[in-house]
């Protein structure tokens, strides 16, 4: 519905939520050219004006963001990709700012936490996520910087969204108990394992998916990071970083779902060329 300004004023210009949210994923798909929202939406305003009749002003659309926030993480719900047996798990670190400056930092002080990956130190949150093999991801979730990979009720929180065979490095690496609740409910955890660990035989499909998940993980999250701009250290308040990061994860899904159905398709091409062949 279109608000209007007094008689004989022309209408007030106006967003519907949708109009909002696109505009959000549109600029986590362009972040690699622009990486801040401000110089986007100063550099695109003609174009979306041309698309969007009502195009507000940054400072409204800026404020306009935490209202958008519930609608686009039942978006993101709605384009998770169902779990087919196979799955692969690993997380990212998402620094709020760097190490030295944790004690002045003010913005994410009730999330951001202090903890330390395979590349040191660090004070933020992790994104931990899993995938299927086509870089599509399943679920994910935002945690506190100190939150392990192998935390039990994250673990278990993940159980409740996927079944059949979990690959992880040695992050992943749960008590016997766990792994065992974990089995029983239709989980198995892959896992390497550590030097002082006694080393156990699995099925050679197993090793290959186990070798497959650096790649997998590893390309999805330097997608995230690199090329987009999930890693956002301008945030100028806890609503702006959620939205930031789930218009990041939504505008990386749906590359996702190109890219696999592409994949798909080439694959199909390639089964048929071969049977034909053979026949």
């Amino acid at each position: 519905m279109k608000i209007l300004a007094a008689s004989g004023q022309k209408p007030a210009r106006s967003m519907t939520t949708s109009e909002v949210m696109t505009v959000l994923i549109y600029y986590a798909i362009c972040s690699e050219e622009f990486k801040t929202f401000k110089a986007f939406y100063k550099y695109t305003y003609n174009q979306l004006k041309s698309d969007f009749r009502g195009l507000l002003s940054y400072n409204r659309i800026t404020e306009l963001k935490q209202e958008v926030m519930v609608p686009m993480t039942l978006f993101l719900n709605s384009i998770f990709v169902e779990c087919d047996g196979k799955s692969f798990i690993d997380s990212a670190r998402i620094e709020a700012c760097h190490i030295k400056r944790e004690h002045s930092h003010r913005v994410l002080r009730g999330i951001a936490r202090k903890g330390k990956t395979t590349y040191g130190w660090f004070f933020g949150t992790k994104l931990h996520a899993i995938f299927n093999e086509f870089k599509e991801i399943i679920y994910f979730c935002l945690t506190p910087g100190n939150v392990a990979d192998n935390n039990n009720d994250l673990m278990r929180k993940f159980a409740s969204k996927i079944h059949g065979k979990l690959f992880g490095d040695k992050g992943y690496i749960v008590n016997k108990p766990l792994w065992e609740e974990l089995y029983e409910n239709g989980l198995q955890i892959i896992h390497h394992v550590k030097s002082n660990m006694k080393n156990m035989l699995m099925p050679i499909q197993d090793k290959i998916d186990l070798l497959k998940r650096t790649n997998i993980c590893e390309g999805a999250f330097s997608k995230l990071k690199d090329r987009m701009s999930l890693q956002y250290t301008r945030i100028r308040s806890v609503y702006g970083y959620v939205i930031n990061s789930l218009s990041m994860v939504i505008a990386y899904q749906l590359w996702a779902h190109e890219r696999a159905i592409t994949l798909k398709a080439a694959k199909l091409e390639h089964l048929k060329n071969g049977a034909a062949a053979v026949v």
